[in-house]
């Protein structure tokens, strides 16, 4: 059986025994993969598990990953793939990353203005 190198070291640094050390190491990180972090949600209204990390490296990002849920992103998604198909963004392209975060901005309501519109209709129920 492998031992982990950091339970390697906490035994040698301790001095308790590596199978005594394995144990808390792994409960350890069950712990932080059980536990989801809770976000009162600003499009949903309720609290909602959050993102597991921010969707974008800038400020809009950050603010997503502090108060919108994993539902309401899921929601955002494929709102974002309908845009994406109507107007043929190419998201390579710094104009299409900056219209598409526009009008992220504009759904989760951190800017004025309405959404851009799109060739999508809901089927009938």
């Amino acid at each position: 059986m492998r031992v982990p190198r950091q339970a390697m070291r906490i035994s040698r640094l301790t001095g308790l025994p590596l199978n005594d050390v394995r144990c808390r190491v792994a409960t350890r990180n069950k712990e932080a993969a059980v536990s989801e972090r809770m976000v009162m949600c600003r499009m949903l209204k309720k609290e909602l598990p959050g993102l597991k990390r921010p969707p974008f490296k800038n400020a809009l990002g950050q603010r997503l990953y502090e108060d919108v849920s994993e539902e309401a992103w899921k929601a955002w998604l494929q709102e974002s793939v309908r845009l994406i198909n109507t107007y043929r963004i190419d998201l390579a392209d710094p104009s299409g990353q900056e219209f598409l975060f526009k009008q992220t901005a504009i759904y989760f309501g951190y800017e004025e203005g309405d959404l851009a519109a799109t060739a999508w209709v809901p089927p009938d129920k």
